[in-house]
């Protein structure tokens, strides 16, 4: 057998490297190549939010809010009590039995002041789904901020017809609240 050549073998072997570095550095740009493709998302995306962040900026400066949105009282205290009285009402015009009820405490920041009532009842299935309906329909406007269901015990209400399945539902509604001036 005769060896290989000196030059030959020196080509083989820069040949055989330059494959190596190819198949190693080819990956490598693809990745940095969908990095930057990601970071552009990204920054588009913290352009958008830098720009709803100015929009909401410039809507605090106004300083006005719309009074159908609100419920205005004397104090803020009688637009809760107000608040409470409606939400009562449309839970027992809806045949739920209540268990407690009351103002609930504050959990966010807002430009207007927010008031908030927690309540929970229980009773057909059918009655919850007529009382968040009447909450939906409300002027002004009552939101839902949190709402748990569960099956309720059957006090005389779960007599096997469809949608008179009990429930328990403990929820917390909000508005907001001002003092006219």
């Amino acid at each position: 057998m005769t060896s290989l050549r000196p030059g030959v073998a020196m080509v083989s072997s820069a040949a055989v490297l330059l494959l190596l570095m190819a198949f190693m550095i080819l990956p490598l740009y693809r990745l940095s190549r969908d990095r930057v493709a990601e970071i552009a998302v990204i920054e588009q995306s913290i352009t958008t939010l830098q720009g709803r962040i100015n929009e909401l900026a410039s809507l605090r400066k106004i300083g006005t809010f719309p009074r159908a949105m609100l419920w205005e009282r004397d104090r803020v205290s009688e637009a809760e009590v107000a608040l409470q009285n409606r939400v009562v009402e449309f839970a027992q015009h809806q045949g739920l039995n209540l268990i407690t009820f009351g103002v609930a405490p504050k959990w966010m920041e807002t430009h207007q002041e927010h008031i908030a009532i927690e309540l929970e009842a229980e009773g057909p299935l059918t009655g919850v789904y007529d009382f968040l309906a009447q909450l939906e329909r409300t002027t002004p406007p009552i939101a839902v901020h949190n709402i748990r269901l569960r099956k309720g015990n059957s006090y005389g209400y779960d007599d096997g017809a469809p949608g008179r399945m009990n429930v328990y539902l403990q929820i917390t509604v909000w508005s907001f609240g001002a003092a006219s001036q």
